[in-house]
């Protein structure tokens, strides 16, 4: 198994690039030809979406048909490709191992009295992450110490707990999206600083477009406004309203649920990613 090979990742290198498509093509031969030989051998390369999107090679397309599974948690109730595992089941296991016992989510955390917005506390913490287990573990493990802290006579994790926690998980997740994006957006943190002089976690683009100009001096921005939604959206630091579609309604398009989407420039309303809503200071209701 290959795994964490966007360390050094450096979307202007051919060299990086070049290894990685040779790493693919030398998988997808060993597997061809351990499948004929009848020998258990697979050769598993992990790798970021975005990154692989970047690659160009021969037999890119079939290994993307074929040979390749994209994982996903908790979408649409179907998540690691169809294999019905969710981000609940795994901190189950997780606190089961912790505990030397069989221990369901609602043994931890307090389900009889909801968030805001009559949600589990599942679902709450679920929407602040992007869909991926060391987000929920990192969340989980943060509200475990603000518990601590408080010494509440209280066994189970309660409202107080996981709102108390929000601050230091919200910090973590943007220092997550640093990782991933600085070297593919230069300019991401003075985009955020935008978002900052906003100061709502919802907001028009005619909003974000006027205090976009207003920074652009003194921040130095060189790109157009639409540009910098277009990044933002592909790091799903925001998402659009979509209205309508084949379950009607409407719906906050996220490319982290939908690798698939395209950032709409017309769209009512964009909403930051609930999880940053602490670190960068927003209000909720819209701008």
């Amino acid at each position: 198994m290959f795994d964490q090979l966007d360390q050094g990742f450096d979307p202007l290198s051919p060299d990086y690039k070049n290894r990685l498509n040779g790493l693919l093509l030398a998988a997808k031969s060993i597997n061809e030809k351990a499948n004929e030989a009848g020998i258990p051998l697979c050769c598993a390369v992990f790798l970021r979406d975005d990154i692989y999107g970047m690659l160009q090679f021969e037999d890119k397309n079939k290994i993307t048909l074929n040979g390749s599974s994209i994982i996903r948690w908790d979408q649409r109730g179907v998540s690691v490709s169809g294999s019905g595992s969710s981000l609940k089941s795994l901190m189950e296991k997780r606190f089961s191992m912790v505990l030397n016992k069989s221990t369901p989510w609602g043994d931890v955390f307090d389900e009889s009295q909801q968030m805001t917005g009559k949600q589990t506390k599942y679902n709450y913490m679920k929407e602040r992450t992007f869909l991926r287990p060391r987000d929920m573990i990192k969340f989980c493990n943060t509200v475990l110490s603000v518990h601590k802290i408080q010494s509440s006579d209280v066994d189970k994790f309660t409202n107080k707990d996981i709102i108390e926690a929000q601050n230091d998980y919200s910090e973590y997740l943007i220092n997550e999206l640093d990782d991933e994006i600085h070297k593919n957006v230069p300019d991401y943190k003075k985009y955020l600083e935008v978002i900052r002089d906003i100061g709502y976690a919802q907001f028009s683009k005619d909003k974000f477009d006027e205090t976009f100009e207003q920074r652009r001096k003194s921040l130095g921005l060189t790109a157009s406004s639409t540009d910098a939604m277009n990044s933002l959206f592909d790091f799903s630091i925001i998402g659009f309203q979509s209205v309508g579609g084949r379950r009607g309604g409407s719906d906050v398009v996220f490319k982290y649920k939908d690798e698939k989407a395209t950032f709409s420039d017309r769209s009512a309303l964009y909403r930051v990613h609930w999880g940053l809503r602490e670190t960068l200071q927003l209000q909720l209701r819209r701008a």
